[in-house]
């Protein structure tokens, strides 16, 4: 079961995209569950439909863009401690089209959409959060973008590093370079 600290930050981390009244605060506990990945997997593959929202206590997800043609597999983008991860907004069933891949011995909570979706006919705001998880999945790859361009690549590069050192630790330095599309690492 999910600790009161952990539930506190999953809440916070709501609330950035919608407010999360005192009922649905209570309605949103019972449905979470923890699940622990022993070995790196992936948990969802390109095509499907998503079933979970997921929120990482710890550890990391890593989306893939799978190979096409000429065109190599791609790392799109990590979630980090402390992120919902969604491809797009939970309740459009989306069909995603990245591979999601959890690392070794990450620690995240997860919750059916299925359920999430009975319960926004309780609780409209679920709709207002949902819509704020694809806004911010849309808006934070361009803001990534721009900072990559105003800062220069190894500034980038060296304040990820800085941010996110375990990141370094646990995936290959080019999925990490990819990730931050940067294909010239002749300075690092």
């Amino acid at each position: 079961m999910i600790d009161n600290i952990q539930y506190d930050l999953l809440i916070g981390q709501l609330d950035w995209y919608g407010y999360v009244g005192p009922g649905l605060r209570k309605a949103l506990r019972p449905l979470l569950k923890l699940v622990e990945y022993p070995s790196t997997q992936i948990i969802k593959k390109a095509g499907e439909a998503e079933q979970y929202i997921w929120f990482v206590l710890d550890g990391y997800i890593r989306f893939v863009r799978p190979a096409r043609g000429k065109y190599p597999a791609r790392t799109v983008r990590f979630s980090f401690p402390g992120a919902i991860t969604s491809e797009g907004n939970p309740f459009g069933q989306y069909q995603n089209r990245n591979d999601i891949e959890v690392l070794q011995g990450s620690l995240l909570a997860q919750i059916e959409i299925a359920a999430l979706l009975k319960l926004s006919t309780r609780f409209l705001e679920l709709k207002k959060i949902a819509d704020g998880i694809e806004d911010n999945t849309r808006t934070w790859g361009l803001i990534e973008y721009h900072c990559r361009k105003a800062k220069g690549k190894k500034a980038f590069y060296e304040e990820c590093r800085s941010d996110h050192p375990d990141l370094f630790k646990a995936y290959p330095h080019e999925q990490i370079l990819d990730y931050l599309r940067i294909y010239d690492n002749s300075y690092l």
